[in-house]
């Protein structure tokens, strides 16, 4: 297992969401990451001492501009330089096409971003796929929630998983889901029952703890279910109350037995800092120290 900066934490240090009061998913075309950006961050999760970090997509612009030749170059030069690896890219636009009028993007317009988002993983050295459970559409019409079918929904949304799954597999990249509470995927049996709708090797989950327990879920059970089909580990501890990702070691988390638990599936994968606050860079130190801790005690 091998420690990784999550892209939360990216998403945190460009926002500013502590001290802005804006939402973290308030993007408008003007405002997203940067090449420039994108590179320095690079810079600073090295100086934090990480060698390994998933990096940010948020939407087919940014994309486009990572994508280019030149960035592409440039972004993995400055991974060479610092001996730092991109193991993952969480891409954030892939989510909403799932449910939020599914009819309007084109299975054509899904296969050109995918081969841009291919290509670029390919170039850079990343392997898995992190996108999130969508949100419940709810809203479909000025009557609320009256046009609401969750048969429907939940057929839109296996159809397109299901072509998310064929283009992963096309593209020897894995695909990772994160259940989220109050998403159209709120859990781990949620995402099992995902699974048993896609049966693909592909098809995989991102087990986020802080979500875990707010679900009331019973963190080493939950990866006891998902045994081999967990691609990605967000580490976050949990206050009791709010999903406010607290750094490890800071929260009412047992520790112990969730990797006890993830050594018994065999996991070997990433385990991302997956942390906001304040300060996200000291958090990410005391994060990186907690769970170094921890590791070196249960070898």
């Amino acid at each position: 297992m091998k420690l990784n900066c999550g892209s939360r934490i990216i998403e945190q240090l460009f926002s500013g969401p502590s001290v802005s009061g804006k939402p973290i998913n308030a993007w408008s075309p003007r405002r997203e990451p940067d090449l420039k950006f994108t590179v320095n961050w690079i810079r600073r999760i090295s100086d934090l001492g990480l060698n390994s970090l998933c990096l940010w997509i948020p939407s087919e612009g940014n994309l486009r501009i990572m994508s280019q030749k030149e960035s592409t170059e440039r972004i993995r030069r400055t991974c060479e330089d610092r001996s730092l690896t991109i193991d993952n890219l969480a891409v954030s636009f892939l989510a909403p096409w799932t449910v939020e009028r599914v009819e309007r993007v084109e299975r054509g317009h899904v296969e050109k971003a995918w081969s841009q988002l291919a290509a670029f993983a390919k170039e850079i050295g990343a392997e898995v796929l992190e996108i999130l459970s969508p949100s419940v559409p709810l809203e479909t019409s000025r009557r609320g929630s009256a046009g609401f079918s969750w048969e429907k929904t939940w057929s839109g949304y296996v159809s397109r998983m299901r072509q998310y799954t064929e283009l992963a597999e096309q593209s020897r990249l894995r695909l990772a889901v994160e259940p989220r509470p109050m998403d159209l995927l709120g859990n781990t049996d949620s995402l099992l029952r995902l699974m048993d709708a896609i049966s693909s090797e592909s098809l995989g989950g991102v087990v986020d703890f802080s979500h875990i327990r707010i679900a009331r879920e019973i963190p080493a059970l939950s990866m006891k279910k998902l045994g081999r089909k967990i691609f990605s580990v967000h580490l976050s501890d949990y206050d009791g109350i709010t999903d406010s990702h607290w750094p490890p070691g800071q929260g009412i988390t047992e520790w112990k037995p969730i990797f006890q638990a993830l050594r018994e599936v065999r996991y070997d994968g990433i385990l991302s800092l997956d942390v906001s606050g304040m300060d996200v860079e000291q958090e990410v130190i005391e994060a990186k120290e907690y769970v170094e801790r921890l590791l070196r005690r249960n070898r």
